[in-house]
């Protein structure tokens, strides 16, 4: 009746069979706004028009160039690793105060897919120097690919494994505005799209740029067994000293406990909320 004060009361929600009481129910309530209140924060962290129209025009930017410019999409990719990597760094440097609510994520880049960015883009800003001497100096003569046989098969087994394949498992997002979100997605694609827009337009990446890429063509594969066993050497060629790390040191850092954040922590968190 209107005269009841409960018939206005909103309904009791049930868990599991049990009615929730009025405190469980107003602390699920506070939890939900604390939930929408931090995606609505990551979202619109550092939104500006400057940063929303960079990141667009960098996606767009990057979409046609490898279009257009299959063979040296490598290239394109290698200077962005300098901006984007080299941003995403920066604002780690300069947003962490070493608290638990601003924890240092400095050691995020003993990561797999940090170090592989780090190695696939300084790579390729070898080769950029290299070309360039060639056409205008010839002074230093590097030849990075007859040194490495290997490089090239290594880069693609890289990025088309580990960093590819993460984009499924790992938050990835396409936050234009937001230089770590932005990043993280770079990291894990941008090496995908380079390697196979190089094997894509082999002939004309051997056109235009002689000599230069061979350990991506000319090497002989050997079988699938070849290309297991190398990738699995150089993947333990950083699991072994990353896992001693993390075993006498890594697994000991927290941002309530010290201060600093890892990878291994976020991910061992996102699961266990997960699962809560």
């Amino acid at each position: 009746s209107a005269s009841d004060p409960s018939s206005h009361a909103p309904p009791r929600r049930r868990l599991g069979g049990r009615t929730l009481s009025t405190v469980e129910r107003d602390t699920l309530h506070r939890v939900l706004h604390i939930v929408e209140r931090e995606a609505d924060a990551d979202h619109t962290k550092g939104m500006s028009r400057a940063t929303f129209f960079l990141g667009l025009a960098n996606l767009v930017g990057s979409a046609f160039l490898l279009g257009a410019f299959p063979q040296s999409f490598w290239l394109v990719y290698a200077v962005q690793g300098l901006f984007i990597i080299g941003g995403r760094f920066r604002d780690s440097w300069t947003r962490s105060e070493g608290t638990p609510t601003k924890p240092s994520t400095m050691l995020y880049y003993w990561d797999l897919c940090w170090v592989a960015n780090f190695l696939l883009a300084a790579a390729g800003m070898l080769v950029f120097i290299e070309v360039v001497d060639e056409r205008y100096f010839g002074m230093l003569q590097l030849r990075i690919a007859q040194r490495t046989p290997t490089a090239g098969l290594l880069a693609c087994l890289l990025a088309t494994g580990p960093l590819g394949w993460s984009v499924f498992v790992l938050p990835c997002k396409m936050v234009l505005h937001d230089i770590a979100n932005y990043a993280n997605t770079f990291i894990h694609l941008w090496p995908v799209f380079t390697t196979l827009s190089m094997r894509w337009a082999s002939e004309a990446v051997v056109a235009t740029y002689p000599g230069h890429f061979d350990s991506l063509f000319e090497v002989d594969v050997g079988g699938f067994l070849r290309l297991v066993v190398l990738a699995s050497k150089t993947y333990f060629v950083w699991w072994v000293p990353f896992t001693v790390w993390m075993l006498v040191n890594g697994r000991f850092q927290s941002p309530e406990r010290t201060g600093r954040d890892t990878i291994y922590f976020r991910l061992m968190m996102n699961d266990a909320v997960a699962a809560a």
